[in-house]
């Protein structure tokens, strides 16, 4: 029942009004992961909005000095440094509206959409499953491809162009 309503919140984030990703432009890409268990890394330029069912969250923004553009919620935020939080628990919640930022999410049933261009860094997006669990890692859908399955071998994705 609770990866259903993570599915429904994704669901959720994903028909945001298109005035939050309005900045959004055709060197874009797009990458939404669904049920995820394992770790996602990224470094990029554009917007995240995401869940996680448990596991940590960190997230940076290198631009600056404050983490104002930095949200995470369901749990007591620890600053580490002028431009990083992070954060463990359950049933957290994250978002970036704007901007570069760098992400790493570890933890299982991890639901998330992202629109950004990576350019300019080594491995934009990096997926990587566990199976420790021994249930299915969860599926990602990058750009117009169709939905693929996580693995425990790293996924390496440019993201835009």
């Amino acid at each position: 029942m609770r990866r259903f309503f993570a599915f429904l919140a994704v669901a959720a984030m994903v028909a945001v009004p298109a005035g939050a990703f309005a900045a959004a432009t055709d060197t874009d890409g797009t990458l939404v992961v669904t049920n995820g268990d394992g770790s996602i890394t990224m470094n990029l330029r554009g917007a995240l909005i995401g869940t996680l069912d448990s596991g940590k969250v960190t997230l940076t923004d290198p631009a600056e000095t404050n983490t104002g553009d930095l949200v995470l919620k369901g749990c007591d935020p620890q600053k580490v440094g002028d431009n990083k939080i992070t954060c463990s628990g359950t049933d957290l919640r994250f978002r970036v509206i704007q901007g570069r930022f760098r992400v790493k999410i570890v933890g299982s049933g991890i639901n998330l959409s992202v629109v950004g261009n990576g350019s300019g860094f080594t491995n934009p997006v990096s997926i990587q499953g566990d199976d420790s669990s021994g249930d299915a890692m969860g599926t990602y859908k990058w750009n117009d491809d169709s939905a693929k399955k996580i693995t425990t071998k790293v996924i390496n994705l440019p993201l835009g162009g």
